[in-house]
């Protein structure tokens, strides 16, 4: 499945985030929006599944979004928290830092050693080789794409004419 992130008013019939003002409002799918109030405070029985917990992508998207509404000043999904950037969107490779480091921290949890060492570069080839495994179409998965220079080499070896 291809999830893409933009701001509401961009959908286009795949997976959005949509906030507001006053943070998430749902996650939409082809336009429908779910209601956010399945996000909820649970008791755990031990910090284990706290932890456990806390990898739930929609409320920690919930979380992020509250912990950032004071501050945001782009409507960009990932957003600045401290210096002179506060508030303002970071830069891709930023981003790409932080999924790495994610997926690290997944491994580490999961007391497991990935196969390969982990680059932005590899997580991004492999997120496309998987998807379109999955019979995404093409033209999804190059729309989906953040890295221009590496989808370029992607639709200009899978797209037709």
């Amino acid at each position: 499945m291809v999830t893409s992130m933009a701001p509401h008013g961009r959908c286009h019939g795949r997976n959005y985030y949509v906030h507001g003002g006053e943070g998430v409002k749902g996650i939409s799918s082809c336009c429908e929006r779910e209601d956010s109030a399945g996000v909820h405070r649970q008791h755990h029985r031990d910090v284990e599944e706290e932890r456990l917990h806390r990898l739930d992508p929609k409320r920690a998207l919930v979380f992020y979004l509250d912990r950032t509404k004071e501050f945001r000043v782009d409507d960009q999904l990932f957003v600045g928290y401290v210096g002179a950037k506060k508030g303002r969107a970071v830069q891709k490779r930023s981003i790409s830092r932080w999924v790495v480091l994610c997926i690290k921290i997944c491994y580490a949890l999961a007391k497991k050693q990935p196969s390969e060492v982990l680059r932005a570069h590899c997580t991004r080839g492999k997120a496309a080789s998987t998807t379109l495994a999955r019979g995404v179409p093409v033209l999804d998965i190059c729309q989906a794409a953040s890295n221009v220079g590496f989808m370029a080499h992607v639709c200009e070896t899978l797209l037709p004419g």
